[in-house]
């Protein structure tokens, strides 16, 4: 089915799976779909506030974003946290006239959604002071020289102040808005407190929920009650500080009316309603709970809260040892084909009923993946859609990728795409097509890191196989992995009549090129060959082997019934026809020439191999005497 290319909204996020950035893209893609809207999320599994390899790698995703065919862009700033990848977004988009929509990070050009969080953080202040009568304080900030911390701070500082509160420093701590080292905050405190060389405070106002939820815990631990003892209070609106207890006092943006303006937003522009960029600022709601003593502390019934987090850890544990089993499996593919065929035995383990993976072409054979623009040699290595597996082997364009996901986009507005490296060595990316309301990101997020495990390893082994069975100067196999790949081939097609072809080639007057040219030379003889080799069999996906020195094989087994008779009658001559191309194009002062056998009969096994290939031995030697002899009588001539 063709799809309206003109109403896909594109979201650049990171770390979609946590509760803030899950919010606002369910409202975005609620109100996109009612819209009717497309929306496709390329979801970064880290801030960018730090460059790594690992960060490097994860931007590949942003490079398949299709601008030519996007209504509108949508960039969740403060998730992203980095101001030249956000600028690069907005100036790609802008290129191809894609108008840009900035939350919660302030872009010139763009409309942006900016949410009030001063105001509603003072809110609270206010009526922890004003309305509770508080007046001993204590505070618990963020990161030192945070932005988000230090305004924060400043407003605590302010309103103290204004209501004639005193603030002393041992009244401030930092617990770095995350669980420990807020805990050990906490614990300092209450040393201090115990200790008679600090006051109790009256309450503790937190710059972020999940350091008041750590801090109502450590409370509760030495025997105080929150908020009969102390008051606590958070900022955020995490789903935890709902089920904690007591229910925690904090405050969360409006989601549902950030997902309208979104999408009005694009709609204007759409329709021509706005010709100039606009801000909304959108404010946060304070919901004054329990932890505040706002309402009665209400003890609940977390069996079924309890029940659901232990189903869940049970569902991880065997997650873990699925995707052990998985990484095990498909680090013995050697190929594109082998590696789509282990992901069909582990499809189980997938977090969605419709998905596909997309990977460079060159995985395998590519040496230095390592940039974004690798990610436009692009193939479909498997794909699962309403309940059939399939592993299409396609290759993609990467201007037609969109039409390649038909399938799985009619099966909901919505797609996920994650990219798929190991550190910054980029092998492709993950599409996912899912029911927003079903949709685990962080089952996504788990499945997903361990799929990069999966290809780092497969790509690493299959770098190691190379080494072994690879020659590496003419990178066709060596004579390992030549028998290896041949009984390979011979087993699958046990119990059926087989042909085997066998062509052996050797390199003309090598000694003669090495000695009056060089061993520079005598290598560019020795690739020459392999290439001519490598060419003429690629049609037929023949093994092609340099044997050592200037000694060569290709070989080919097939079904009885189904052997190609007029390729293995004809191939000597596309070989020396090839050669000749070759030898004309290099413009070399010698000549680049091989003397070439070939044979092929019924087979039964892999103990014939020795015995066919004697045969083609013998047939090459005849070959390369002929050879000789019409150049020395032309010699001679001369």
């Amino acid at each position: 089915m063709e799809r309206d290319m003109n109403k896909i909204i594109a979201i650049c996020a990171a770390q979609i799976y946590l509760w803030e950035q899950e919010r606002q893209i369910h409202a975005i893609c609620d109100c996109a779909r009612e819209r009717g809207y497309e929306v496709m999320i390329y979801n970064l599994s880290v801030k960018m506030d730090v460059e790594t390899s690992h960060s490097r790698g994860e931007l590949s995703v942003f490079s398949v974003i299709p601008y030519d065919q996007l209504a509108a862009l949508v960039v969740l700033g403060e998730s992203i946290r980095n101001d030249v990848v956000s600028d690069d977004l907005v100036a790609k988009a802008h290129k191809n006239n894609v108008p840009v929509v900035m939350l919660d990070r302030y872009t010139k050009g763009c409309y942006n959604i900016e949410f009030d969080y001063e105001e509603s953080f003072e809110q609270i202040v206010r009526h922890v002071i004003e309305y509770h009568g508080c007046h001993e304080v204590n505070f618990m900030a963020g990161f030192r020289e945070n932005n988000f911390s230090e305004q924060r701070l400043d407003t605590y500082r302010r309103v103290m102040k204004e209501n004639g509160c005193t603030v002393k420093e041992e009244y401030i701590a930092y617990g770095d808005f995350w669980e420990i080292p807020s805990r050990a905050a906490m614990e300092k405190w209450v040393q201090e407190w115990e200790a008679g060389t600090s006051r109790r405070p009256e309450a503790i106002i937190c710059a972020n929920d999940m350091m008041a939820i750590t801090a109502s815990n450590v409370l509760q631990n030495h025997g105080l009650k929150v908020p009969e003892d102390v008051i606590v209070t958070g900022f955020d609106g995490l789903l935890l500080g709902e089920c904690c207890m007591p229910k925690l006092t904090s405050a969360k943006n409006d989601a549902a009316q950030i997902g309208l303006n979104v999408i009005q937003m694009i709609d204007d522009h759409q329709n021509g309603k706005c010709t100039n960029v606009y801000d909304i600022v959108v404010p946060f709601y304070v919901d004054y709970s329990e932890s505040c003593g706002c309402e009665p502390v209400k003890q609940r019934n977390l069996s079924e809260e309890v029940m659901h987090w232990y189903g869940q850890r049970e569902i991880a544990r065997y997650q873990s040892y699925d995707f052990f089993m998985m990484t095990n499996s498909m680090s013995d593919g050697h190929s594109l084909v082998k590696l789509a065929e282990s992901f069909q035995q582990y499809i189980d383990c997938f977090p969605a009923d419709n998905f596909m993976i997309i990977v460079n072409y060159n995985f395998y054979h590519d040496s230095d993946i390592c940039c974004a623009s690798d990610v436009t040699d692009l193939v479909k290595l498997v794909e699962m859609c309403d309940g059939t597996f399939s592993m299409p082997l396609e290759r993609i364009p990467l201007e037609k990728q969109l039409q390649c996901f038909d399938r799985i986009r009619a099966c909901t507005n919505q797609l996920i795409v994650v990219p798929i490296h190991w550190q910054s060595e980029i092998y492709g990316y993950m599409v996912v097509s899912h029911d927003a309301a079903k949709m685990d990101y962080g089952m996504l997020y788990e499945f997903s890191m361990s799929l990069d495990q999966v290809f780092g390893a497969v790509r690493k082994q299959a770098q190691l196989y190379s080494l072994y069975v690879k020659d590496a100067l003419t990178a066709i196999y060596n004579r390992h992995g030549f028998y290896d790949e041949l009984r390979n081939r011979i087993a699958k097609l046990a119990g059926k009549r087989k042909m085997l072809f066998m062509a052996s080639v050797d390199l003309d007057r090598l000694k003669l090129i090495n000695d009056h040219y060089g061993h520079i030379e005598g290598d560019f003889a020795i690739r020459s060959i392999a290439q001519a080799i490598s060419d003429t069999a690629v049609a037929v996906d023949g093994i092609c082997a340099r044997f050592g020195g200037d000694e060569y094989v290709m070989c080919l087994v097939e079904e009885y019934d189904k052997a190609n008779l007029t390729f293995y009658e004809n191939y000597r001559q596309m070989l020396q026809e090839r050669i000749a191309q070759i030898d004309r194009e290099s413009g070399k002062p010698y000549r680049i020439g091989a003397s070439c056998g070939v044979i092929w009969e019924e087979i039964h096994g892999a103990s014939d191999i020795e015995h066919i290939m004697k045969q083609a031995d013998d047939k090459m030697y005849a070959d390369k005497e002929e050879h000789h002899k019409r150049l020395t009588q032309k010699e001679t001539k001369e």
